[in-house]
């Protein structure tokens, strides 16, 4: 089961939201019944498994509080970090690792979805415990909720546990809270079923095509499309996951900032991800030393956190690359040329920011180095290629023109200003409902008609 389907939206969520009405007086009934209610979601949607390796997190975090001694709590936190590493290195890495070695592959058991976003929070929170800026959770149930709560549970957004755990007492669901919930989840729906489904389907043909068969027209095409596919997409998701806490009295953390709207490459990466950037930042980046050391340190620094990354995303050579092609760019935006970027025109800096981002998604996306390399080539390089890439992009703006319009539109902050515009007056307020309401019929009209593909970032 997925945020996007029937059961979910028409049967999962009413009945959810049922329980939370009946308890709506009674925090500690709530959370009982959030606790409940994200187990059976996990378990319908191949999320659990993994329950022992939570609750040997939480004995960790346990054992913390008990030991005094620093060299016994290194101990306990260290272990505990391995423990999770070591989760995440066997369902995603084994057969990698194997691979690469030239050794025969092994079976085994499935990865429970949201693998790695569930490892990020259990590290997260030992870390946090080890530090002394929360307390280790007493209570089983509510670390539990948190591991589980199921609007974040597939793809995030990374929240922690101090920040969560006191919304557990105090929460409240206000009407003003009901409203942006709905309006966040309908929103998403739309940038999942309207915008990312037509911009995946341009990139799906285009990123199908064996490199033989690329041209400039088709590999421009397909970049900017999947660019957009996985922008909406994720942007999607995350609007359902805070549209969803929303109605629960939760608030999660935003993950995206318009972020085609950089201007660099560390710009961009304010912008996209920003809980799993501000994770690495918190987590790896600063105890490492961060910026405040010596350049070649620096230089090690972010080599670490961007191999680390590209490997977090997926276990195959491309996503080494993506990762390895961002860490050469902010090393060179922090050492070499920061300060002349810093001084071109804006839209001169836009583009560059834009290329050096297509490129990247280019080898996310690609199935293999080689063809990802072939499919650059193609950007710069005319080749033989398909005779009809012209017929075949005329047929693609025939049938997702209107949709690519909005993909390029809302990609800017021109449509959350417009939105904000028309709140101001009674007019406005019935066109946004009226706006909302097309949406959603739009979107659960296309989900009966095609159905929906799972989210990419749940694979992660």
């Amino acid at each position: 089961m997925q945020l996007t389907s029937f059961t979910f939206l028409f049967a999962f969520l009413p009945v959810s939201l049922l329980f939370l009405l009946l308890l709506r007086k009674r925090l500690p009934g709530q959370n009982a019944a959030l606790l409940i209610l994200s187990v059976l979601f996990c378990a319908a949607s191949g999320q659990l498994g993994i329950e022992f390796c939570v609750g040997l997190v939480y004995a960790f975090a346990r054992l913390l509080a008990r030991n005094k001694s620093p060299k016994a709590r290194k101990m306990v936190f260290t272990l505990g970090v391995l423990f999770c590493v070591g989760l995440l290195c066997y369902f995603k890495y084994t057969n990698f690792l194997l691979g690469a070695l030239s050794l025969p592959t092994v079976s085994l058991l499935p990865a429970p979805l949201g693998v790695s976003f569930l490892t990020f929070l259990l590290i997260s929170y030992l870390a946090d415990v080890y530090r002394g800026e929360i307390p280790a959770e007493r209570r089983f149930d509510r670390f539990l909720l948190y591991a589980f709560f199921f609007p974040k549970a597939a793809q995030g957004p990374l929240r922690r546990y101090g920040e969560f755990s006191a919304q557990l007492d105090t929460r409240t669901v206000t009407a003003d809270g009901l409203n942006a919930g709905v309006t966040r989840l309908i929103f998403g729906l739309g940038k999942k079923a309207l915008l990312s489904s037509a911009a995946g389907a341009i990139a799906q043909e285009a990123f199908s095509l064996p490199s033989s068969a690329l041209s400039p027209v088709y590999a421009w095409t397909g970049a900017v499309s999947y660019a957009l596919q996985i922008y909406f997409d994720f942007s999607g998701y995350t609007d359902l996951a805070l549209g969803l806490a929303l109605l629960f009295g939760f608030t999660l953390p935003e993950n995206f900032s318009h972020p085609y709207m950089a201007d660099s490459v560390t710009d961009f990466w304010r912008r996209w991800h920003m809980s799993l950037s501000s994770w690495f930042r918190d987590y790896v980046y600063i105890p490492l030393g961060g910026s405040r050391c010596s350049k070649g340190r620096l230089v090690w620094n972010l080599f670490a956190v961007w191999s680390l990354t590209g490997l977090w995303h997926g276990a195959n050579w491309t996503f080494v690359c993506w990762g390895l092609w961002f860490f050469v760019l902010l090393s060179l935006e922090k050492l070499v040329w920061g300060q002349a970027l810093a001084k071109l025109p804006g839209i001169l800096r836009h583009v560059y920011a834009m290329l050096a981002v297509f490129i990247g998604w280019i080898f996310f996306r690609s199935p293999s180095l080689p063809y990802a390399f072939s499919f650059l080539r193609a950007l710069f390089v005319p080749g033989m290629g398909a005779p009809d890439a012209l017929s075949w992009l005329a047929l693609c703006i025939r049938q997702y023109g209107v949709q690519l319009a909005l993909c390029l539109l809302l990609s800017t902050n021109l449509g959350t200003s417009v939105w904000a515009a028309l709140g101001k007056t009674k007019a406005g307020r019935a066109g946004r409902l009226l706006f909302l309401l097309v949406v959603l019929g739009l979107s659960v009209l296309s989900m009966a008609g095609s159905g929906m593909q799972a989210f990419i970032y749940a694979q992660f």
